[in-house]
């Protein structure tokens, strides 16, 4: 059953369609694509202080259908 979620940072909002089996780290790597970034470099949070394990899934991780995650992005030199 796909569903959805809204990827936040600033001022930009990106909506990623995933699978509750999906892992975090699969989010990532999708926003990395929109994004033109490297996974490596993003850094997802269910709440602004909260940050996501990557090797866990969507389901296991208690995200929601239409759930908001929150973006950070590592600097170069960080």
């Amino acid at each position: 059953m796909s569903m959805y979620v809204r990827v936040k940072r600033e001022q930009q909002c990106i909506f990623i369609m995933c699978d509750p089996t999906d892992l975090v780290g699969s989010i990532k790597a999708k926003v990395g694509a929109v994004l033109k970034m490297s996974p490596d470099k993003l850094r997802l949070f269910s709440n602004p202080t909260t940050p996501l394990d990557e090797t866990r899934t969507v389901a296991d991780s208690k995200i929601a259908y239409d759930a908001v995650l929150h973006l950070a992005c590592k600097n170069e030199g960080s």
